[in-house]
């Protein structure tokens, strides 16, 4: 796929939704990146090949390689409550 995006001025780019889907980039997703003269590529980084997706009300893992799904969704919660923790305490 190959299409256009802008830099906000805080320097964010964001990734059309297409193309999120399509790689199952969702918010917290970290990726690497490796920038020559004239170009950047982004990648989700390998630790990162698994999501945790409620599709329909039901709660699935999505990609990669087969992982441990109790440590998953531990890491998943934990994430959640690190982010809920982090704006009630600014």
């Amino acid at each position: 796929m190959k299409g256009t995006v802008s830099i906000d001025k805080a320097g964010r780019v964001v990734f059309p939704q297409k193309v999120r889907e399509q790689l199952r980039l969702v918010p917290g997703t970290v990726m690497e990146f490796e920038s020559t003269a004239d170009k950047i590529e982004f990648r989700p980084l390998e630790e990162n090949n698994y999501r945790i997706l409620n599709q329909g009300g039901i709660w699935v893992v999505s990609g990669g390689e087969p992982v441990d799904i109790v440590a998953a969704i531990k890491a998943d919660r934990q994430a959640r409550i690190d982010k809920i923790e982090r704006r009630n305490n600014p």
